[in-house]
């Protein structure tokens, strides 16, 4: 690979995880939730990913060049079909609320899963036109790992806003503030995600 896209990738990660440890302080002076905004984490992950593959494959730049559209290619359609899973999902709670017919939105959540399964399929197949067996083992193996490292990194990161916001009100009662501020009613929530696997 070209050793100035090596040093260029590899500075752009440096800044990127560095803004994941101080986006938290920033976060709480701009925002009381302090959550940063989906598009903005989806950005700096996909670029991490970029350059964990890039690290790991050690394959050319034209593979790379191959490889990466068609990643995002998959993940938009990917995004797409879980858009529409939680709509069906949401529908469903409701016709369980109102005790309404489900078979057609039942229907609807297996067609959504047979999709999502030849998704897959066809992205493997396109992989397997770019990558050789080994790089392809690699692939997966690498995008595994990667997938495990950067939850637990979303995890830590959501752990210490928690520990700050909390800290923050302890603050704001130590310094003679209303009853009613800091109260059990502002804990944050915690979010569940849905995969779609």
């Amino acid at each position: 690979m070209n050793p100035l896209r090596w040093v260029g990738v590899f500075l752009t990660v440096f800044l990127l995880v560095a803004s994941f440890l101080v986006e938290p302080v920033q976060a709480q002076e701009r925002d009381q939730k302090g959550m940063m905004s989906r598009e903005k984490m989806e950005k700096r992950i996909d670029m991490m990913r970029k350059w964990r593959l890039m690290e790991k494959m050690n394959v050319g730049d034209e593979v790379y060049d191959r490889l990466f559209p068609v990643l995002a290619k998959y993940k938009n359609e990917r995004k797409f079909l879980q858009k529409e899973r939680v709509g069906v999902i949401q529908e469903l709670r409701k016709a369980i609320q109102q005790d309404q017919p489900v078979e057609s939105l039942l229907q609807k959540f297996v067609q959504l899963k047979a999709k999502k399964a030849e998704l897959s399929k066809n992205k493997m197949s396109e992989l397997q036109k770019i990558l050789i067996p080994q790089q392809l083992a690699k692939f997966i193996v690498v995008s595994h790992e990667f997938d495990k490292d950067i939850w637990h990194m979303i995890s830590e990161r959501d752990h210490r806003m928690k520990q700050m916001m909390m800290e923050h009100k302890k603050k704001m009662m130590g310094n003679g503030s209303e009853p009613g501020e800091g109260s059990g009613n502002d804990k944050a929530e915690g979010s569940g995600s849905d995969q779609f696997e």
